[in-house]
């Protein structure tokens, strides 16, 4: 089977380079022209040494007196630089100095209202403008405390631009003190930041708190908060320090932190120093008076989106910009051809960003493959291109490559596979592979037909199109096949799908007498629900390959529920091969069930094989 037929096996997700980029969007430079920011001078943090007292318990509570306004004066410097495999791209600054009032409107049903300015917004130290208009931020936000201190939600003036809202974000987030208990030395909370769900440790001395986000849990992405299935593609490195006053409320804060994020080849390191310090306490003659101006703003605004992807729209453009950096399709196609690998991999990866911004591109780039002036492989990193950018404009090249007859099989087949893999399937991208699914090249219809049960998977998740008419074809082909290579493929094609209405086709091979039928039947099932107990009676088949198809499925899905069947497997199964992959399976799930770990001990210590105990302590070994 080729390399592009394998591909369309099975499909998985990273978080989205766009969703990280949008995490850090507070960073980017509308006239894209790097600047400097130094380091806000408001204030500085105490030492940490060895010879810093020991903790002891914060001996105030924060007083939520209605009517009382808090102004601080607060400066942030935000640094973001993007390393690719040929080293860092110019890092780009921003300096953003403003005084920010938080005035407590007083309790409501889910915690403490406050209203929130900005104003006297300027650029910081270093910076010379600012990316946003400053009318943008000035204006009135809300928010809603828990007790602690902890931010339970924020509202923004309707409308507000997704830019300015994590701006805000960023600045009430610095200050941002959640004390649980008045009588604690030290602390751990779960907290939000414009970047997403992180854990926490706070540790006290008298009125000087220390806090440290240790990991993120959850980031912001296009549909909202998602979980970090990979911790090490995200680290975060703080240090914050606040001084607070009798009333509980920070009197000076100072926030330095580091958040690196790993994608693809790319690496994206974003610095942030946020300094603040309080300068004056108002108290309001008549805090109903002010309690009924928030009322009244409160009309105006909206909360905080879950999913903001008109935010998500716009870092992911700049970013693209960014990569692009000016060059056109014929400087990248030079750059395509170099002989360092590297710089072949930044340029598909910057290709794919000139497609996403210039959509015309996309149909230079078809032409240009079609009309015979690129070489295989040239060919080959083009259309790999052309996948990447995933827009509509790419998809309609890919298919246009894919019905041209007088391209070759090889670059007809790599097209089919760029477009089984796209994540956001058109229509026309559904009806071009299912042409191709009947062609009377056979690597050509394969690739096509996996590439189809992928498609009817893409568009089930992101609801871009109808896939019924795919399904359809799938399971007549499968019902109709004349040879078990052909029933194989359309079985692997149904569990690229994922797709519920897949289960009554596959469901007769699952007791079938051929047993290479019958392991690519419960292979079928790795993205099906409700399977569980079919799984379970795979686990324990006669044939070795149908107990390994079933053990790889368990990848994909809560191996708790079967634990007691997987246990005996792996304790009892004679075949090597079939621990393997069942330990394999336990490495991926161990994150999100912890109970795993058990088990990767036992057969670290217990399996009789050396290459089963080799994979299970790796596979145990803290990541």
């Amino acid at each position: 089977m080729q390399t592009t037929t394998k591909a369309l096996m099975m499909s998985g997700g990273v978080i989205a380079l766009a969703a990280l980029l949008a995490a850090l969007r507070f960073a980017g430079d509308s006239d894209g022209e790097a600047r400097r920011a130094t380091a806000p001078a408001t204030t500085a943090r105490p030492e940490r040494g060895a010879d810093r007292p020991a903790a002891r318990p914060v001996g105030h509570e924060r007083r939520w007196s209605p009517g009382a306004t808090y102004v601080y004066e607060i400066e942030n410097a935000r640094t973001i630089t993007v390393r690719g495999d040929t080293g860092p791209s110019p890092s780009r600054a921003l300096g953003l100095s403003g005084r920010l009032s938080i005035s407590v409107i007083g309790p409501v049903d889910d915690g403490i209202a406050l209203r929130l300015a900005l104003d006297e917004v300027h650029p910081g130290p270093g910076a010379t403008a600012l990316p946003l208009d400053a009318a943008q931020l000035s204006g009135a936000f809300h928010a809603v405390v828990e007790p602690t201190g902890r931010f339970a939600s924020l509202s923004f003036p309707r409308g507000l631009d997704g830019n300015a809202r994590a701006t805000l974000k960023v600045l009430a987030s610095a200050l941002q003190l959640v004390v649980p208990g008045p009588a604690a030395a030290e602390w751990r909370t779960t907290e939000q930041d414009a970047s997403g769900e992180y854990e926490a440790a706070y540790s006290a001395t008298g009125d000087a708190i220390h806090k440290i986000k240790e990991r993120f849990v959850r980031v912001r992405g296009p549909r909202g908060l998602g979980p970090v299935k990979d911790p090490s593609m995200v680290q975060i490195a703080s240090s914050i320090d606040f001084a607070i006053d009798a009333s509980g409320w920070p009197r000076l804060a100072s926030e330095d932190e580091t958040l690196t994020v790993a994608a693809s080849a790319m690496r994206i390191e974003a610095k942030s120093r946020t300094a603040a310090r309080l300068t004056a306490v108002v108290q309001h003659p008549d805090p109903a008076e002010l309690a009924r101006v928030a009322a009244a703003e409160r009309d105006a605004l909206e909360p905080e989106p879950e999913a903001d992807a008109a935010g998500f729209a716009t870092a992911r453009r700049h970013a693209d910009e960014g990569l692009v950096d000016g060059a056109s399709y014929a400087m990248l196609l030079g750059d395509l051809a170099a002989t360092d690998v590297k710089l072949r991999n930044r340029t598909m990866a910057r290709m794919a960003a000139l497609f996403r911004t210039q959509p015309d591109a996309a149909a230079q780039a078809a032409a240009s493959i079609l009309h015979g002036n690129l070489g295989d492989e040239a060919a080959k990193r083009v259309i790999g291109a052309l996948g990447g950018a995933g827009t509509a404009d790419a998809q309609r090249a890919l298919s246009s490559i894919l019905d041209a007859d007088r391209a070759s099989a090889a670059t007809r087949d790599d097209a089919a596979a760029a477009l089984g893999m796209t994540r956001n399937p058109s229509d026309d991208t559904q009806r071009a592979l299912a042409r191709a699914a009947r062609s009377p090249d056979p690597s050509l219809a394969s690739t096509a037909t996996l590439g189809l049960g992928n498609v009817i998977k893409h568009m089930n998740e992101q609801a871009s199109g109808d896939p019924s008419d795919a399904l359809a074809l799938l399971v007549e082909r499968l019902q109709r096949a004349a040879s078990d290579p052909e029933r194989i493929l359309c079985l692997d094609a149904l569990g690229n799908s994922g797709d519920p209405g897949a289960l009554p086709a596959i469901e007769p091979y699952l007791a079938s007498a051929t047993t290479e039928l019958r392991a690519t039947a419960v292979g079928a099932l790795r993205f099906l629900t409700t399977v569980d107990d079919r799984l379970v009676i795979a686990l324990q088949d006669s044939a070795a390959s149908v107990r390994r198809a079933a053990a790889s499925a368990l990848s994909y899905r809560a191996i708790t529920p079967m634990l007691s069947v997987v246990t005996l497997v792996l304790h009892n199964d004679p075949d090597p091969s079939t621990r393997l992959a069942l330990v394999a399976a336990l490495r991926l799930r161990k994150r999100a069930e912890p109970g795993l770990a058990e088990l990767l001990a036992w057969a670290a210590e217990h399996d009789p094989a050396p290459e089963v105990r080799n994979a299970a302590r790796s596979a145990a070994a803290p990541s």
